[in-house]
């Protein structure tokens, strides 16, 4: 409850403080000073912000100390705030990290912001580095998603799995006790929470199947066909988990043949997500219990 309220009380300040950035009130500068110092992570990423709005300089000093010695979620902001800076000085801090990207001396949860911020700036030797970058990428289904391994928001990532219609996790998979069947249970004890394996099952899904969730297809003498993962059989009938129909019971002698399909999970999830939900996806599902 303490942190909550913490939480609540560090918004509302952060308002507070948009609100007389609005009005221009003379009082700003030093307000921005005493949050900067804050001990509440999200009021002094609040203040950077609107700092780099009313005195870039000084904003830009800020976010220098921040990807110094700020805490894992002012670095991040800081990479954000450095894409739009106007000043060519940002052209130098972004290259000078792209240098360290290259160099794979770069945390994970940061590279995502730092291509970010390289997209929009315009500089040659900014564009040049994120080539050479884009063009070093691994040569692996994760390959053009690697920055959606780590950074990610899990809270965010529980949203897109539960609501988000493009992705319709919920739909076949459980978790938190809620969900489909037709796909593995994420928060099985056994499930694996590496992140390369849950970015690739999401962006290349064929590349690697759960053991007994292969989707066989079915086709029938009356001509209609049903796809679906294997959920029983016997020799008088197959019972067939499908995302489209649900539970389907069909008899032997209906079925004219049967094949082994492609994984129930859509290709192109990778296209149809931004990469910031695909890093938000990845945390959620890699901190489940």
């Amino acid at each position: 409850q303490l942190a909550k309220s913490e939480s609540a009380g560090a918004k509302a300040r952060g308002e507070s403080l948009r609100a007389l950035a609005e009005l221009k009130d003379p009082a700003l500068a030093g307000l921005l000073e005493m949050a900067g110092s804050s001990r509440e992570e999200t009021l002094r990423k609040d203040a950077t912000a609107l700092l780099v709005k009313v005195n870039s300089r000084a904003g830009m000093e800020r976010l220098v100390r921040n990807l110094e010695s700020g805490a894992f979620g002012e670095k991040q902001a800081a990479l954000v705030a450095l894409g739009t800076i106007p000043e060519a000085a940002a052209n130098q801090i972004v290259a000078a990290w792209l240098d360290k990207l290259l160099a794979g001396k770069i945390e994970p949860g940061l590279q995502l912001e730092l291509l970010e911020a390289a997209g929009q700036r315009n500089a040659p030797d900014v564009q040049a580095k994120r080539k050479q970058f884009e063009e070093s990428r691994p040569q692996t289904p994760i390959g053009k998603h690697v920055e959606c391994l780590a950074g990610g928001n899990a809270a965010e990532g529980r949203k897109i799995f539960r609501e988000r219609p493009e992705a319709s996790c919920v739909r076949c998979h459980r978790a938190g006790g809620e969900g489909g069947e037709a796909g593995p249970a994420l928060d099985r004890a056994e499930a694996n929470r590496n992140r390369d394996y849950l970015l690739e099952s999401i962006v290349a899904p064929n590349q690697i199947i759960t053991p007994g969730f292969e989707t066989v297809i079915v086709r029938l003498r009356s001509g209609g066909a049903v796809a679906g993962t294997v959920r029983s059989e016997t020799d008088m009938e197959l019972v067939l988990n499908s995302p489209e129909d649900g539970v389907v019971t069909l008899a032997k002698k209906d079925i004219e043949s049967r094949e082994r399909g492609l994984s129930g999970m859509p290709e192109g999830l990778g296209d149809l997500l931004s990469k910031r939900d695909l890093r938000d996806l990845v945390e959620f599902l890699a901190t489940l219990k």
